[in-house]
């Protein structure tokens, strides 16, 4: 059988039977994969079967019996091209009882889950689960705080920061917050960081946001930030989300910093100019 369901024409057979046969009948497919459901789950044409079965299993013995091949295995299939799909597909259809050794297996290896392509997948699906625990809360928002740096300026983990600080209360998100404390301008200026840092701002309660937006108009950081493609975009959500006086005060001193720029270029020697200025003329 498991021949079958990784064959290329052999798994749409498989698929085929496991909508059309009885609960007993897919019961008895699911017991002839058994010990090998990790390994046909990690294959291109196998994990098409794999996620059928999930998609129509009904019984709780059916859970049982993927769950116990499934332990000990999510973060190998997690940042597995194929094996991604299965340990999600289980993370949707499993009781709330049966999840739970994917959730801690997760919670375990977080960050390198967060750093990986596939992995990241999964890390979305997880997220919104755990903001339901007071405790998997509290520990995914300390274990980003102390790895921020790293993660915010990669590829994958910025966005696992992002699902974090849209599936989590206010309230919680403190320590990552603060973790960007004094940092918000430079982070601005890089191309994953910048929507993080859009991002905080969004979900920062009202004195939060003002010291992030200060920090952002500070007169020395305010002028590299206006000429940073991607600090621009930071620029605009925080005039977005600026209220009364801090509006006022963004936009004054934005238009210091325009004039300023403005003084620079009306006053640089232009090329012809440094060309023909006080320079030591050959002998």
């Amino acid at each position: 059988l498991p021949e079958l369901m990784t064959n290329d024409y052999g798994n749409y057979f498989c698929q085929r039977l496991l909508f059309n046969c009885s609960p007993s009948h897919r019961l008895l497919f699911i017991k002839q994969i058994r010990g090998q459901i990790v390994s046909i789950s990690k294959d291109s044409r196998g994990i098409h079967t794999i996620q059928s079965i999930f998609d129509v299993m009904t019984m709780e013995e059916e859970e049982k019996i993927l769950a116990d091949d499934l332990k000990t295995h999510v973060c190998e299939l997690a940042m597995d091209q194929q094996g991604t799909h299965a340990i999600q597909k289980a993370l949707l259809a499993f009781a709330e009882i049966r999840k739970k050794f994917i959730i801690e297996e997760s919670l375990v290896k977080f960050i390198e889950l967060c750093n990986n392509p596939y992995g990241l997948s999964m890390i979305k699906k997880l997220v919104p689960i755990c903001a339901k625990n007071n405790d998997n809360v509290h520990f995914i928002v300390q274990k980003i705080a102390d790895n921020s740096m790293e993660l915010v300026q990669n590829p994958y983990g910025n966005y696992a920061i992002q699902a974090v600080l849209e599936s989590f209360e206010v309230t919680k998100l403190s320590p990552i917050l603060e973790s960007f404390k004094g940092k918000y301008s430079q982070l601005s200026n890089l191309k994953f960081s910048s929507n993080v840092i859009e991002k905080c701002m969004e979900k920062a309660d009202p004195k939060r946001k003002e010291e992030i937006i200060k920090e952002l108009i500070s007169p020395e950081k305010l002028f590299g930030l206006l000429k940073n493609n991607f600090a621009n975009f930071v620029l605009q959500k925080a005039l977005t989300l600026a209220e009364g006086a801090l509006r006022d005060e963004m936009i004054k001193a934005i238009q210091d910093s325009l004039q300023h720029i403005s003084c620079l270029l009306y006053t640089s020697p232009s090329p012809r100019d440094l060309s023909t200025s006080r320079m030591p003329s050959s002998a």
